[in-house]
């Protein structure tokens, strides 16, 4: 993540998660357990907020032809309105962007614990939006050889590779 966004994710973060006073957070940054248990919290808060969007989209976009769901309109009206095709791409790439993640290094703030986090994180992340691709291809119409192309190049072995987490085992 670059500054900005790391900024953003703070400022969040601080906003509608953290429950303590300011003067709390002062001190927090000031003693470096506290700042590990602070990262750890950031990081929590930012990938359950990721994962829960994700998953909200899947079932809109799973729901949104079942006549039986009360909301199966608005959903079908919401995607009509991003462009499903849009939204391929944008999982496309994501996906793309997963299968290259640089791991950080380890550090005192990221120990084998958390880059195996965020390993896993990241597979959790990758399948769900490989579910969404899935179904939503259906709706788009992509060539067959296209399908195959894609999901070909997508391996664990990549992923794998890119985690130094690994390299010290």
């Amino acid at each position: 993540m670059d500054a900005t966004i790391t900024w953003d994710l703070v400022c969040n973060f601080v906003s509608y998660e953290y429950r303590n006073c300011a003067e709390t957070f002062a001190s927090q940054l000031s003693d470096l357990t506290s700042i590990r248990a602070l990262i750890d919290d950031i990081w929590n808060f930012y990938y359950s907020e990721r994962v829960t969007l994700i998953k909200c989209l899947k079932l809109i976009i799973e729901y949104k032809d079942n006549k039986r769901h009360p909301h199966h309109k608005e959903f079908r009206k919401f995607l009509n309105e991003i462009l499903v095709g849009n939204l391929l791409e944008s999982i496309r790439k994501q996906i793309e962007a997963l299968k290259f993640v640089n791991s950080p290094t380890r550090s005192q703030f990221c120990t084998e614990d958390h880059l195996h986090q965020l390993y896993n994180s990241t597979l959790i992340e990758m399948r769900e939006l490989l579910h969404i691709l899935t179904v939503i291809v259906h709706d788009v119409h992509i060539p067959s050889y296209e399908f195959a192309k894609f999901y070909g190049s997508i391996g664990v072995r990549d992923l794998y590779l890119n985690f130094s987490y690994f390299s010290y085992f």
